[in-house]
């Protein structure tokens, strides 16, 4: 696939994903990402997994990347940093995000294999995406008020607001993520605490099944990898 190609993932539209934020630069996953306060942020949850499940890909991920809801864009760009033969496209709804991610793709040289795109997580692209990554907001919007002073306050609350139950943004991207996937794809999903059986069952209905989990040190389930069923 080449950077041309990835206009084949654009299909227009606009709707609510979610960005994050951040100030000044951030090294994540072996890049220097710069981003902006209440714009978007590099985040701090997904480092744990990204650099780890990049590099035991390289081998078997093919060329195609998609980051829903890519916020500065980190972790799409430390993905191809890892993955040299690929191609990526960020979405998000927030244009000073998309304004970020794309600086830091040419801060980083990885212009020409990064594309970003304004809309609703992927509801604006079109398949087939051999990795298909996503870290949406997963905290449950009562316990927002709960939350560290560092993360409550700086972070827009739109990167935070997973709904009532925090899974909103994972039911918006069970229902078309199916699709994005090549035959072979896998999806990788941030988590939060104890959502590991929900978010399994709100993909279920839509074809995909877990293959992999990855766990933080406290022993919490913090990442999911699942593949369309056969």
């Amino acid at each position: 696939m080449k950077p041309a190609p990835l206009r084949r993932f654009r299909r227009g539209g606009l709707s609510a994903s979610r960005s994050r934020a951040f100030s000044a630069a951030r090294n994540f996953g072996g890049c220097r990402s710069r981003s902006t306060p209440k714009r978007c942020c590099p985040g701090r949850r997904p480092r744990r997994w990204s650099r780890r499940r990049s590099r035991q890909s390289i081998a078997t991920i093919g060329e195609r990347v998609a980051d829903l809801g890519t916020g500065s864009g980190a972790l799409l760009l430390a993905l191809l940093s890892e993955l040299l033969n690929a191609f990526g496209v960020g979405t998000d709804i927030s244009f000073a995000a998309l304004r970020c991610a794309r600086d830091n793709a040419a801060a980083l040289g990885l212009s020409t294999r990064a594309s970003f795109v304004a809309c609703d997580y992927g509801r604006a692209l079109r398949g087939p995406v051999d990795l298909l990554v996503s870290n949406p907001p997963y905290v449950a919007r009562a316990d927002i008020a709960g939350l560290q002073a560092e993360v409550r306050d700086f972070d827009p609350q739109r990167a935070l607001d997973g709904g009532p139950d925090g899974l909103d943004g994972y039911r918006a991207i069970a229902s078309h993520a199916a699709p994005l996937l090549a035959p072979d794809g896998i999806l990788v999903l941030e988590l939060g605490h104890g959502q590991l059986g929900p978010v399994t069952s709100i993909f279920a209905p839509a074809g995909l099944a877990p293959v992999a989990s990855r766990y933080d040190l406290a022993g919490i389930a913090r990442a999911l990898v699942m593949r369309v069923l056969p």
